[in-house]
C-alpha cells in the first residue's frame, strides 16, 4: 500500500474516531447533532472508498485523487481536529534565541488573562 493511502485511511480513521467522542456528549442543539451525522456520513463515505483502493487494482491517479480528496476534507470540514494542540501551544514559548515572546504567544497570554 502506498504512504498517500496509507496516510489518507489513518486520517480518515482518526476523524471518525473524533466524531466518536464528540458524539459521546451532549448538544444542546437538535442542529448540531444533525449536523455531527451528516459530517460523520460523509467520512463514512470517504473510508469505504479509501478501503476499496488496492495499489495493485486501482490506476495510480485514480488513488491519488481519491487519496486528495479525502485528505482536503479532513482539513477543511474539520479544523476541530486542530484543536488538542492548539491547546498544548498556548502555554507561553520563547521564541529560539532571541529570549522574547513571539508575538503570538503575547496574544494568548492576553487572552488568557482577560476573558471574554
Amino acid at each position: 500500500m502506498s504512504q498517500l493511502l496509507r496516510q489518507a485511511r489513518q486520517r480518515v480513521d482518526k476523524v471518525l474516531k473524533l466524531i466518536q467522542v464528540l458524539k459521546s456528549h451532549e448538544f444542546p442543539h437538535e442542529d448540531s447533532r444533525k449536523t455531527l451525522a451528516f459530517v460523520e456520513g460523509q467520512f463514512g463515505e470517504l473510508q469505504d472508498t479509501l478501503q476499496h483502493l488496492n495499489d495493485s487494482l486501482n490506476d495510480p491517479h485514480t488513488i491519488r485523487a481519491n487519496c486528495r480528496s479525502a485528505l482536503e476534507a479532513v482539513f477543511a470540514y474539520l479544523p476541530v481536529n486542530r484543536l488538542p494542540r492548539l491547546i498544548s501551544d498556548r502555554r507561553p514559548k520563547l521564541t529560539r534565541g532571541t529570549g522574547l515572546f513571539s508575538s503570538s504567544d503575547l496574544f494568548l497570554q492576553r487572552q488568557s488573562r482577560n476573558p471574554v
